[in-house]
């Protein structure tokens, strides 16, 4: 059984719209997909966050499938952008991490990669695509560690820094957050490790696609909404409100011909009078 009956959030659905686009540049190719793939989630019985990471499971798969090529030449019109020539692997982290704000755990899930593999795969993303930006070449250094490291200095690696996961705030709140916030402030050579891993961090940001927020999009968005809910309905009738009921009820091809029998037997009725 799900565990709850939530309404997948907003943000998850402007998610899915988002990580459509990184996958096909053609907009109704991209709507077609992710309608498609939300109507399969939505009959399967599972939780709200269930539902969210199945169906970007597989709208990945379906991106996948079609091979790198066949999706380059989809994306032909965009591929002078170095994110559109990114495996849709890597298209889908990026947008995950920065347009979605979804968690390392739920991306790790996702991808099936364990959180060690996922920050490699996040960082080799980042640094690859970073350095591929024409606007601004050579801007900002390469974001190696701190050859000074005092007794109180994070341990760097140099395959997947924390200098990232605080980037993407992935360090848990409280004694290594508020640790980690002072010493940044009171080290100089951690203080630049920093910068530097900020600067990919925008210098990416700023080469993933995001949504314009336009009415159709917005329209979209809530055509998504009413197919996870009518899925849902189908597989949890209970949860429907009444009028939600009678709808189903009224649509329902046997009570439709005995309701035009009654106003037609009502209407024989009229004229006999």
């Amino acid at each position: 059984m799900a565990k709850d009956h939530d309404e997948v959030r907003t943000e998850d659905l402007k998610a899915f719209v988002q990580v459509s686009r990184a996958f096909w540049s053609d907009r109704g190719r991209a709507e077609q997909a992710v309608a498609e793939t939300l109507s399969a989630a939505a009959l399967l019985d599972l939780s709200t966050d269930q539902t969210v990471e199945r169906a970007a499971s597989a709208l990945l798969e379906r991106a996948v499938r079609e091979g790198m090529a066949a999706n380059s030449r989809m994306n032909i019109d965009l591929i002078h952008q170095p994110f559109y020539r990114l495996s849709p692997e890597e298209r889908f982290l990026l947008v995950a991490l920065h347009g979605a704000k979804w968690s390392y755990s739920r991306v790790a899930r996702i991808l099936n990669r364990d959180s060690g593999a996922l920050e490699m795969m996040a960082w080799n993303t980042r640094v690859v695509l970073a350095s591929s930006d024409t606007a601004h070449p050579g801007q900002g250094k390469y974001p190696i560690g701190s050859k000074v490291n005092g007794v109180n200095c994070p341990e760097y690696n140099s395959n997947r820094p924390w200098t990232q996961r605080f980037m993407d705030d992935e360090i848990p709140a409280g004694a290594q957050k508020l640790f980690l916030q002072n010493h940044v402030l009171a080290c100089g050579s951690c203080r630049t490790v920093l910068t530097r891993c900020r600067e990919i961090y925008f210098t990416v940001d700023a080469m993933v696609p995001r949504l314009a927020g336009s009415g159709e999009e917005n329209a979209f968005i809530a055509h998504l909404r009413d197919i996870l809910r009518r899925g849902k309905l189908i597989c949890n009738p209970s949860h429907a409100t009444f009028f939600e009921s009678l709808g189903s009820f009224v649509q329902r091809v046997d009570v439709q011909v005995a309701l035009v029998c009654l106003v037609g037997l009502v209407g024989l009725m009229l004229v006999g009078k």
